[in-house]
This record gives C-alpha cells, structure tokens and sequence, in this order.
C-alpha cells in the first residue's frame, strides 16, 4: 500500500500461521502481499492458503518456496515405498515429520497439500509408471490446482542449481 509517497511494508519474522491473523487485522481492506519460505512443508496448510481469499483484503497474493522434492520424500515415507534419491544434491532438511506415526504421516500431508491427490502420484512412482521427477512434477501441479481453485492466477517456477539438474525447490506465485 502506498501512502502519501511512502511504502507500507512490514517484516514478519517468524511462523506464517503465528502471524497471519496479525497481518489481516493490519491490512485490513488494503492489499497483502506474502513472501513465505518455510522450512521443508510441514509448516504449509492449504486450507489457511485457500481462507485467504475469504478475509477482508481488497487484493491477497503470495510467492511459496515449496519444496515439492521434499513434499515427495515424505509421501514415500509416508506409504512405506522405498525412494532411491540417486543424487541427493538437494537433500539438505531434516523433516520431522519423517519420525510421525505413519497414520499422522498421511494426515498431515493431505492437510498441507489440501487432499490426497498425493497418494495415487506416490503409487504410480512405486509401480514404475513415472520417475522421481514426475512424480514431484506431479505433485507441484496438483499442489497448484488446487491453489487455482481459490486464486485466480497461479504460476511455479522450478529452481535449479544447474540447466536439467532436477528442481531444488520450486517458487508458486498465487
């Protein structure tokens, strides 16, 4: 928001969920715009995502680190099937969830991508339809289907650290 030549920017440091019920009281009817980088997805809920749109804000946007690699590790996990990382290059969180009992495994990753959509892309991995990068391909375009049900524009962005090396994270723009 820019009032009377000046920009109104606050810097939140912290967890997005301990925040954002401070942010939308401040903002108000003005617009909001997000930069959340989370540690690994654990800290990421689609429903907070989607009752966005349904708050008092003129215009909500947000750009997610989402680090849909790290998101397909623990879906394996999660369904006890074994993933071969091969070139662990982007492997570089440790997620907690990882030592979840396997039925809290399964919940907490359909909350945060917002279903189970996950889990048939997971099987497809362990009965050999699709690579590892498929499948975390997958998972990032379900992950924004999903966003696309409450936002109007949706983009993603791979990040890589060299041209063809498979995405360390993966930048969403909604």
């Amino acid at each position: 928001e820019n009032i009377g030549g000046r920009s109104n920017v606050n810097i939140y440091n912290g967890r997005y969920q301990d925040n954002i019920e401070i942010i939308l009281k401040q903002v108000g009817n003005g617009n909001l715009f997000m930069y959340l980088d989370p540690f690994g997805v654990t800290d990421l809920n689609m429903g907070q995502f989607e009752n966005l749109v349904t708050s008092d804000c003129h215009s909500v946007e947000f750009l997610l680190n989402f680090h849909s690699h790290g998101f397909f590790r623990i879906a394996c996990s999660a369904l006890d099937i074994f993933y071969d990382e091969g070139d662990s290059e982007d492997i570089d969180e440790c997620e907690v969830i990882l030592y979840f009992p396997k039925d809290k495994k399964v919940n907490t990753l359909n909350v945060i991508a917002g279903g189970d959509y996950w889990m048939q892309i997971v099987l497809d991995y362990r009965n050999g339809q699709i690579d590892g990068k498929e499948a975390e391909r997958r998972i990032t375009r379900q992950y924004c289907e999903k966003l696309r049900r409450s936002f109007e524009y949706v983009l993603e962005m791979p990040i890589c650290s060299s041209l063809g090396s498979k995405p360390k994270y993966r930048m969403i723009f909604a």
